[in-house]
């Protein structure tokens, strides 16, 4: 009788640990500007924000770092779309 093989178990892509430097920002961000794609451009934010601090980046955008969180979340298109319409410190 054959040993079922064990599974393979990979860990999750956390883009935020390769955003490191400004320089790696910078193409990260050009890269979702590029793309068009509102999606895109907020989990590009979000590895951004996560990789220099949420709360520094909410500081610095004059935002609340709710706000952040929520704007950077999964199925924000929306919410980042308005905030966009209305500034970001609106």
């Amino acid at each position: 009788m054959k040993k079922a093989k064990a599974a393979h178990k990979f860990l999750p892509f956390v883009a935020a640990r390769y955003v490191i430097d400004d320089w790696a920002i910078a193409e990260c961000l050009a890269a979702g500007l590029e793309a068009d794609d509102p999606h895109l451009l907020l989990l590009t934010l979000g590895a951004i924000s996560r990789t220099r601090g949420m709360a520094q980046v909410a500081k610095d955008a004059g935002l609340g770092r709710e706000r952040l969180y929520k704007a950077c979340a999964s199925g924000a298109e929306s919410r980042f779309n308005a905030m966009l319409k209305g500034g970001l410190g609106a």
